[in-house]
């Protein structure tokens, strides 16, 4: 049987509905954003959950020249939902080359349905995170490099802080605990680590689907294959979260990344990640 990640918290959005043309939202006026999406906003967020700032919170940097180009701060941290996935993979990854372990011969068993387990590879489950966000291969990576979720998520945190995400928390590999805080600057520091230390990784979240599967499973990134330019990094979202995007794009000798926390739903989120990384190659390059 071949094992399938879970479906995605969130329906797959049309690419004709992420045209490139975003020079309406090129402002970045958070109101006007709202009704850009053509399609029907996601599911009212759990009452119960923690309380969110009242609007999205978003960064734009230039990697290349390490400079941060604009930055609109929330009233309070965002669960990183999905996003934390990006942490999960990055851990393995160092440990798969501090360690000189195989990737694709690395093995370890992941969850399919309700009873079902299989072993896939180490290099497999990457795919499965950074391409449509399984949840259960995030938790069977986090076994594989600490042998308890416990333990690897004690390992995220001593990581977060080595990084430099002071106001930053993980609390699950897959993000799926709502206990969890981040903002989006300690996020585009993560990125930007990615970016620049693990270029398997980039190389894998770059890919539109996840393949060879019974039916190929879409990038959860709206952005790939529909606006010109963007070749990563993540997307996530939940209903008590909102969504949230990292964008990155290079353009003339420039690398930008953009992130968008809480954004009402991807389609939004999507836009406005796109449209600041239209914004930030218009501006004049550091000199």
């Amino acid at each position: 049987m071949k094992p399938l990640p879970p479906a995605p918290p969130y329906r797959i959005v049309a690419a004709d509905q992420l045209p490139p043309d975003l020079e309406q939202a090129a402002g970045l006026d958070w109101k006007a954003a709202r009704v850009l999406s053509s399609a029907p906003a996601e599911a009212p967020r759990d009452k119960a959950a923690p309380a969110l700032p009242p609007a999205a919170s978003w960064a734009l940097y230039d990697l290349a020249a390490d400079r941060l180009l604009g930055h609109e701060p929330a009233a309070g941290s965002y669960p990183p939902a999905g996003l934390a996935k990006l942490a999960t993979a990055m851990l393995v990854e160092r440990k798969l080359v501090a360690e000189r372990r195989d990737r694709r011969a690395e093995r370890t068993p992941v969850a399919v349905g309700a009873e079902a387990m299989v072993r896939l590879s180490v290099q497999r489950l990457l795919e499965a995170v950074l391409i449509a966000s399984s949840d259960s291969a995030a938790f069977a990576l986090a076994a594989w490099h600490s042998g308890t979720t416990e333990a690897f998520v004690e390992a995220m945190n001593r990581q977060a802080v080595a990084w430099g995400l002071r106001d930053t928390r993980f609390a699950c590999p897959a993000g799926q605990d709502e206990s969890a805080r981040s903002h989006a600057v300690d996020v585009l520091r993560l990125a930007a680590r990615l970016m620049r230390e693990h270029p398997a990784l980039v190389a894998i979240a770059s890919k539109t689907r996840l393949d060879p599967w019974e039916q190929a499973v879409p990038n959860v990134n709206l952005l790939l294959g529909t606006v010109r330019g963007v070749d990563g990094l993540a997307a996530a979202f939940s209903p008590a979260t909102g969504a949230h995007q990292i964008a990155t794009a290079a353009h003339e000798g420039r690398r930008l990344l953009a992130v968008v926390l809480g954004a009402p739903d991807r389609v939004v989120c999507a836009r406005l990640a796109a449209a600041l990384l239209r914004k930030g190659f218009s501006m004049p390059a550091a000199a």
